[in-house]
């Protein structure tokens, strides 16, 4: 499943469903070993990560880009939305709207700033 990356010879899933490949990134890059479990599992499959804030964290920052249209990820169809993760980071739907509507704005004028030089 999905396009085979340009700089790696494996995709995004294949990455993310073979837990060696990501520890083997991992330690090549000097991420911590939290870093690996957070790659691992930002997809909240595993029951335990919805306990640890980093993996959820990354798990919002992933879902946010996706819903907003900047996320490059071809593995979109595979998420699941769990609620109550967004209901513990966000107060309400108002303030996660706000927040997308910040960044399409921040990304409206990052485009603008690219193009004019």
């Amino acid at each position: 499943m999905g396009e085979m990356d340009p700089v790696w010879s494996f995709t995004h899933t294949d990455l993310e469903s073979e837990t060696k490949r990501v520890r083997i990134i991992a330690k090549e890059w000097n991420f911590s070993s939290h870093m690996a479990y957070m790659i691992e599992n930002h997809h909240l499959t595993n029951l335990e990560a919805h306990n640890d804030p980093a993996t959820a964290t990354l798990y919002l920052a992933d879902m946010v880009a996706m819903l907003v249209g900047t996320s490059t990820g071809v593995d979109r169809l595979a998420y699941h939305v769990y609620e109550d993760i967004f209901d513990d980071y966000f107060l309400t739907r108002d303030e996660l709207k706000a927040l997308m509507l910040t960044y399409d704005g921040f990304l409206l004028g990052a485009q603008r700033l690219y193009e004019s030089s």
